[in-house]
């Protein structure tokens, strides 16, 4: 009975794993647009992207919390 209880547990990780991939790809594809529609970014126009980049990193957060256990 062991072997298919780890088996739902790993389905369950990778399930909970691809879910926050693709959370991450939507916050890496959102911040690129941003960037990509500037026309001319500058050193001065950085602040802009604090927050796009705030909310990338608190995800990437969650996803090492969740790997780590």
């Amino acid at each position: 009975m062991d072997i298919p209880d780890l088996l739902e547990f790993a389905n369950t990780q990778l399930l909970e794993l691809r879910v926050y991939d693709d959370i991450v790809d939507k916050e890496l594809d959102s911040i690129s647009e941003r960037i990509v529609s500037e026309v001319s970014p500058s050193i001065w126009k950085i602040k802009r992207y604090e927050a796009l980049a705030a909310r990338a990193m608190h995800t990437v957060m969650d996803l090492t919390g969740i790997t780590e256990r």
